[in-house]
């Protein structure tokens, strides 16, 4: 899962732009081509309302930076892709830079295009920066927009349904009190269940039919679909098999949405150690005396986020934090140790023992070659050409030459490597440091001074009397 967290970030960031506008930014659910949302402008005098179509990207992999633009590249596909969203609706490039968290954007208009020799590309000025001066210009392109004069495309057999699929999407129903249905069908049949769930006002994309991306359900319901396609895949796929699909998953929801984040929550953290979501929930309301009607619960990968009238809280534990630590390190996630992990944290453990020069060096060279060699290889199929890249490569072996020179003089090699450039160094560093010692010894480590060396987490046990009941740590934090 690679760069997944610069790119929810980079979505947040421009979810919050566009709604601190008093615009409606509607996230789509994720598929290969489309866009990333919709944003619904407010009425204007004249009665008219804009929508337009957001492709945001995030991450400094996904352009080329020059002196007054970025130039993002992009695929023949996305190409027509594109030029078939802007026959209905305007379309804006968003790219964020992870190093500043600068938001870019330039329309997406044939004015701006160039083609290059195996693929296409799109300058943004670095003028078109997202910000309260932004919200006119932006007005005044949609205010603007002409629909563009090409030809007609259809969309690509590889993203329409096959007939023998099973076919999962949600509505709502003014039958059940506004409550959102899932809807299963394969072939003719079609099966209705109730997840007896009313969302709250803007909390439901009528356009979208599903819940908006802030919502505590959103991505619950995205892993529930996508728990019944894969287990359908696994089945004969025949009406028998549909009919058993649908039982199992009247079972899981059982009258209630709560259920259903709840199954997915322990299904996704079954082959770890991570505590079940109802012990999380027992943990919080032990923590605040709170009833489980007094506060709203959200599921993200392996830790809970919670809701109350008096504040916002994050439930972690010892187990969480290492399996998030340990899917960094195995996807080789750079920007997530960058930006999710703490250096000071990581200093300390490499002070505690420190590793020779001699023993250093050749791993940090060997990792350095990975991360430069993987990036190369995923350009190179994404974009068609890398040359944009070679000048970053260069100036990084430099830094790691000059890092070389400074070793031994040096109390902390992380924090060496943090000064010289935390977005490469630095997390290759933290790698180099994690292949060389036990890294289940570090994540321990890291674990204990990430919650108890400081005060921003408190502490909860389910059971003091026994030795081995999960405790939970818990910290105010955004839902």
């Amino acid at each position: 899962m690679n760069h997944f967290r610069t790119e929810r970030k980079a979505i947040y960031d421009t979810a919050k732009f566009f709604t601190e506008c008093g615009w409606i930014f509607r996230e789509q659910p994720v598929v290969d081509l489309g866009v990333d949302a919709l944003v619904e402008t407010p009425i204007d005098e004249n009665g008219r309302i804009n929508i337009f179509a957001l492709q945001i990207k995030g991450g400094e992999s996904n352009f080329q930076r020059k002196k007054s633009c970025l130039t993002f590249y992009f695929s023949e596909r996305h190409y027509h892709y594109w030029n078939a969203i802007i026959e209905n609706y305007p379309l804006l490039i968003i790219l964020q830079e992870s190093n500043s968290d600068n938001i870019y954007w330039q329309e997406y208009n044939h004015n701006f295009i160039t083609k290059t020799s195996k693929n296409w590309k799109l300058d943004i000025p670095l003028k078109n920066i997202l910000n309260e001066g932004s919200k006119g210009i932006i007005a005044d392109t949609l205010f603007n927009f002409q629909y563009n004069e090409l030809p007609k495309t259809t969309i690509s057999p590889y993203v329409q349904k096959n007939n023998d699929e099973v076919t999962v999407y949600y509505s709502k129903s003014h039958e059940t009190g506004d409550s959102i249905h899932i809807n299963i069908a394969y072939r003719e049949n079609i099966i209705t269940l109730n997840l007896f769930y009313k969302p709250k006002r803007k909390e439901w994309d009528r356009e979208e039919s599903f819940l908006n991306w802030e919502s505590q359900y959103h991505y619950s319901l995205l892993d529930f679909k996508r728990y019944i396609h894969f287990q359908f895949e696994k089945m004969n796929k025949d009406i028998g098999s549909f009919n058993k699909l649908v039982a199992e998953i009247k079972s899981i929801i059982n009258d209630n949405i709560e259920n259903v984040q709840e199954f997915i929550f322990d299904y996704n953290n079954r082959e770890n150690n991570v505590p079940k979501y109802s012990d999380f929930l027992g943990a919080f309301e032990l923590h605040s005396n709170f009833s489980r009607k007094q506060y709203e619960a959200k599921a993200l990968d392996n830790i809970i986020h919670i809701r109350t009238k008096k504040g916002d809280f994050e439930i972690s534990c010892y187990e969480s934090l290492t399996e998030n630590l340990k899917s960094l390190f195995h996807n080789y996630s750079y920007d997530e140790i960058y930006t999710e992990t703490n250096e000071h944290i990581w200093s300390e453990i490499y002070v505690d023992a420190g590793i020779e020069k001699s023993r250093f060096i050749p791993v940090m060279q060997n990792e350095l070659e990975r991360y430069w060699r993987t990036l190369y290889k995923r350009i190179k199929e994404e974009i068609g050409r890398t040359d944009h890249l070679d000048e970053n490569k260069e100036e990084s072996w430099r830094m790691f030459k000059s890092f070389i020179d400074l070793y031994n003089d040096s109390g902390c090699i992380i924090e060496l490597a943090y000064d010289f450039d935390e977005m490469v160094l630095y997390p290759i560093a933290v790698i180099s440091m994690m292949k060389i010692f036990d890294a289940d010894v570090c994540y321990g480590e890291y674990c204990e001074l990430e919650f108890y060396a400081g005060e921003e987490w408190e502490s909860i046990c389910l059971d003091d009397e026994s030795w081995d009941a999960p405790i939970f740590h818990i910290r105010p934090s955004e839902f």
